[in-house]
């Protein structure tokens, strides 16, 4: 039975993986450090874009309350704004 005949995600298909990675990792440990610290800093950055968008959010929704809080005030004043 070949690896292909085993389907997609067989334990031969781990084994052949990790083989290949046991083999970059021997004979190109720079490019293999090179990759793993490429997708760290991506990961990162995918962090801070998702901590900037919710922090962008959180304001968004303050300023939604205020202009509710300020609109109720007006509707309780009145058209002369309580004069």
């Amino acid at each position: 039975m070949s690896a292909a005949a085993a389907g997609p995600g067989s334990i031969r298909d781990f084994y052949a993986l990790a083989r290949i990675g046991v083999r970059l990792l021997k004979e190109r440990p720079n490019a293999v450090k090179a990759s793993l610290e490429a997708a760290q800093a991506r990961a990162q950055a995918q962090a801070q874009a998702g901590s900037a968008q919710a922090q962008a959010q959180q304001a968004a929704g303050a300023t939604e309350q205020q202009l509710q809080r300020d609109l109720a005030r007006r509707a309780r004043l009145g058209p002369s704004g309580g004069r």
